[in-house]
């Protein structure tokens, strides 16, 4: 087997050895681990729910909070939403991909057709909840977003204070330098009247700082004229 092969070898071998790690359990090996394109930030994460009511003197019907539940009714109908967390391993890279922020799981009782209370005035909310986000190894952090529900034409529908947020990571290999680990563009479960399950997502990613983008831009060059040259080496052997 020539150099050229054996390289391309052990790296899809090493890329190999991050993405079976991204579905493990959280382990020692969690941190930081530098490719040739840049660097890869492994942590574990939990997220939690938190609800709380709007002003009820404001709400057509009841609202009852606690912890990661809440109870809405109107009539002789009502819902209970409760947010069930996620916890996984992720390995994130430069380049952002989904995660589960955890689901919304929705139950109805009482009689007649499922419906929801309103507020007056329309845009005063119904309740609010806080999605928190943390990670434990390699270093404690947290964050969130941070959610409130109004009620109108059947749905709860609901709107975001915050489209990101941003974890601190531990220090990634000298020269490189990164702002944290960003957990962004959650998306806004809409709630219809009848839906049992919504899950909530996001993209995350770590955000290298300009100069670290020009290092391993760098970085991929000189592998790139290694590879080259080493290819020239072996035919002018060959020939």
């Amino acid at each position: 087997m020539s150099r050229v092969p054996r390289i391309v070898h052990r790296v899809c071998a090493l890329v190999a050895l991050i993405a079976l790690a991204a579905w493990s359990e959280p382990s020692e090996a969690q941190g930081w681990v530098t490719l040739p394109g840049g660097n890869w930030y492994m942590t574990d994460y939990t997220t939690s729910g938190m609800f709380s009511c709007g002003n009820r003197r404001y709400i057509l019907g009841s609202c009852f909070a606690s912890g990661n539940t809440v109870k809405v009714i109107s009539g002789m109908s009502g819902a209970l939403i409760t947010f069930v967390p996620a916890s996984n391993t992720i390995v994130a890279s430069g380049k952002t991909q989904n995660v589960s922020l955890g689901t919304l799981s929705i139950s109805y009782f009482g009689t007649g057709a499922p419906q929801f209370p309103i507020a007056r005035p329309l845009v005063a909310p119904l309740f609010s909840m806080w999605l928190g986000i943390s990670t434990s190894a390699p270093l404690a952090a947290s964050g969130g977003f941070w959610y409130t529900y109004t009620s109108r034409a059947g749905a709860l529908r609901p709107a975001l204070y915050n489209s990101y947020t941003v974890l601190p990571v531990t220090p990634p290999p000298s020269p490189a330098r990164y702002n944290g680990l960003i957990f962004a563009s959650p998306t806004r479960p809409l709630i219809p009247a009848g839906a049992e399950s919504i899950e909530i997502t996001a993209q995350v990613s770590v955000t290298p700082e300009p100069a670290t983008l020009i290092l391993f831009a760098s970085g991929l060059a000189s592998v790139g004229a290694i590879v080259r040259r080493r290819r020239r080496d072996v035919g002018s052997q060959r020939r």
